[in-house]
């Protein structure tokens, strides 16, 4: 705790930004390499469900993502898991694009070579479309939510601390938080999904609320401290005396998320993974980012404050 007390944001706020900015570039140059690993549920395409007559091993995933990929290339690709209720039951959904009926006999004939089956005497064999209008549509819930989301908390902490550059302060972080986890989504290639709105969502409203805790310890600091103390010195003791309770909140919440993402099933972890990260980028953005963005963005604003009360005074003489 003594660290914690000792620890300057402003002082070291050099290290932050320079890590802060590894951070991006690394998601940035990751997105633009590696891509994105688009779902059906956004890009639309075709969901095969068949058993192959024995527990989906991870292995097998992988497997069938092979076949697939060999077949008709990586394009196709989007993921493979098992079904939670038949757990001998493969779900293969294909991205970017439908499965034609021919790619769609080629891919079933592999399978039943590859794993002895005849999927055609399998009561659980379906095959499902999803059309891209659907994507499309749920692409567009999924940034409408955000905005939605984001703009609630503006005018929320506009009117609480009563100052529009403490609620572009926390969103800033918002922002870094939600590219720390699609950044995170391109790097490990999981299977972007409508998961991602609950995992957006969530991180969201979790980084806000740490925000926040810092915030109100910052405004109760300069109505105790007054003109004795710079704005910047009392960002750094508030974000000092919080910091201990934001660490030990962070960390009690990804005990719990560790354990669903060790002992969990693999579309759990796919949707758990991104969450630890989400949470750690929130403490790091919440601690580290949030007070020193508030109080360049204090000064930034207060220079035109003090423009503008110049030409005020002037006019008045």
């Amino acid at each position: 705790m003594k660290f914690f007390r000792q620890f300057d944001v402003i002082k070291n706020s050099r290290i932050i930004l320079i890590v802060s900015c590894v951070l991006v570039l690394l998601g940035i140059v990751s997105m633009i390499v590696l891509g994105f690993n688009i779902d059906i549920d956004f890009s639309g395409g075709t969901e095969v469900q068949i058993d192959i007559g024995r527990e989906v091993t991870a292995q097998d995933c992988d497997d069938i993502n092979g076949i697939v990929e060999r077949l008709f290339g990586k394009q196709y690709v989007s993921s493979t898991t098992k079904d939670l209720n038949n757990t001998s039951l493969a779900i293969i959904r294909t991205g970017t694009a439908e499965l034609t009926n021919e790619q769609q006999e080629q891919l079933l004939n592999e399978l039943d070579t590859t794993y002895g089956i005849d999927h055609t005497e399998s009561k659980n064999f379906q095959i499902n479309y999803i059309s891209a209008t659907v994507g499309k549509r749920l692409t567009r819930t999924a940034i409408l939510s955000v905005i939605i989301a984001v703009a609630c908390m503006l005018v929320y902490i506009s009117f609480r601390f009563h100052s529009v550059d403490s609620a572009l302060a926390a969103i800033f972080c918002l922002v870094f938080n939600s590219f720390i986890m699609m950044a995170v989504y391109s790097i490990f290639q999981i299977p972007v999904d409508s998961n991602i709105i609950a995992a957006l969502l969530t991180i969201l409203g979790y980084s806000i609320n740490a925000t926040i805790v810092i915030f109100d310890r910052i405004r109760e600091d300069k109505k105790r401290y007054g003109e004795s103390k710079t704005f910047a010195e009392i960002v750094a003791l508030g974000t000092s005396e919080t910091m201990g309770r934001s660490i030990n909140t962070t960390i009690t919440t990804l005990l719990t998320i560790l354990m669903i993402y060790i002992f969990g099933v693999e579309s759990i972890r796919d949707f758990a993974l991104p969450l630890i990260i989400g949470i750690i980028a929130g403490l790091f953005s919440s601690v580290c980012l949030s007070g020193y963005v508030w109080l360049k963005l204090d000064q930034f604003f207060g220079k035109f404050k003090s423009k503008s009360a110049s030409k005020k005074t002037a006019k008045a003489k």
